[in-house]
């Protein structure tokens, strides 16, 4: 990249408004075609700042020439474009771009230069897993500009086969006439659940934690059961279920077969992946990732324009939670500016737990095994 990096200033082919125009893409006299990926970035980073901007592709531009006063009348209403291009290892040519009239050209030019600092080669490390399947986000994220959909898409996934199957056990446990513990789920997640599976109140208590697990009471502790609640952080169940055994030794519940991994997978990726990285970028709602270590840079991105030069120029390594679960939804607007300031090399990570069902159907034993057996007789 660095070896073909040029930072030039053009004349404007094309009249310009009286504004900053952040281009999205223009043709090179002698590159061709460029390609400018981080335009919405760069454009909501001067708005933040209350410099007026907007993205727009661009025609071609020419190379500053002596010429009459006519011309230079007609080149000052037209403006300029400074530009810095690079050659990407794909062979595109890719760079960062800004259009302005002639009382803001200097503005342009120092537009320019800061964002061109944050040039290097980069990875972004993305968790992907199942999406937990808890109830939508109040409101989407505002990440401007167009996006291939939500950057969360929770309300995709209310009906997984996992909860279900869940609410199904739940309702067997209610008509034998237990009181069941609904363990592990967030308050706002419990409600939604209880709302989709048209359940009351009386008979089923959350748990979220373990304070509510020592001091949750029963009506009648011999009539009691358990469930997991709908993408539950396993890991925190096993110290509710100590807690409530102690308390209720005749607590019954849903077999471990029954249990969903997919908030415990994609929070083990997120911390992975933050933890493997120079700054966390946390996209949107992201209560279901948790929160990286506190030893690594984090920045929460509500807008394009809450990230700044200063926040990715030395992150070599970048970690993006929150921008989608599958590797067609991680092209996110924010992964899609990042590809505009060098070259980027994106990678999915991905924690899979899988239930084995069929052990009694395993391969016959070793001749090892035997005689090991054969002495436990």
């Amino acid at each position: 990249m660095n070896r073909s990096r040029l930072t030039e200033t053009f004349d404007a082919v094309e009249e310009q408004t009286d504004r900053l125009l952040v281009l999205s893409r223009f043709v090179h006299p002698d590159r061709g075609e460029v390609h400018c990926p981080a335009a919405p970035l760069i454009a909501a980073w001067l708005t933040r700042q209350g410099l007026p901007a907007a993205t727009a592709g661009f025609g071609r531009v020419t190379r500053p020439t002596s010429a009459s006063p006519a011309t230079a009348t007609a080149r000052q209403h037209a403006g300029s474009v400074t530009a810095t291009t690079y050659i990407d290892l794909d062979g595109r040519v890719v760079g960062i771009a800004v259009a302005a009239p002639a009382h803001h050209t200097d503005l342009a030019t120092r537009t320019v230069a800061t964002w061109s600092r944050t040039l290097r080669t980069r990875r972004v490390l993305v968790p992907l897993g199942d999406l937990p399947c808890g109830p939508p986000p109040a409101t989407e994220p505002a990440l401007p500009g167009p996006r291939p959909g939500p950057l969360h898409p929770l309300s995709e996934h209310l009906d997984c086969p996992r909860r279900a199957r869940t609410r199904a056990v739940l309702g067997s446990y209610l008509d034998r006439g237990d009181t069941v513990l609904l363990l592990g789920s967030e308050a706002e997640q419990e409600h939604h659940w209880r709302e989709r599976a048209g359940l009351g109140s009386a008979d089923v208590i959350s748990v979220p934690d373990p304070v509510s697990a020592g001091k949750v009471t029963v009506p009648a502790p011999e009539r009691l059961s358990f469930v997991i609640g709908s993408c539950a952080r396993l890991d925190d169940v096993p110290a509710l279920l100590r807690i409530l055994r102690r308390r209720f030794p005749m607590l019954r519940g849903q077999h471990p077969d029954l249990w969903c991994y997919a908030a415990s997978d994609l929070l083990r990726m997120a911390r992975t992946v933050a933890d493997r990285s120079d700054l966390t970028l946390l996209l949107g709602p992201t209560a279901h990732f948790g929160a990286p270590s506190d030893r690594r840079a984090v920045r929460r991105i509500d807008t394009l324009g809450d990230l700044s030069p200063s926040d990715v120029a030395d992150a070599a390594t970048i970690a993006v939670i929150g921008a989608g679960t599958s590797a067609e939804s991680s092209d996110t607007a924010v992964i899609t500016a990042l590809s505009g300031l060098g070259p980027l090399s994106v990678v999915h990570h991905r924690a899979l737990s899988a239930v084995v069902t069929d052990i009694d159907k395993a391969a016959p034993p070793t001749a090892a095994a035997d005689r090991i057996a054969g002495q436990g007789r």
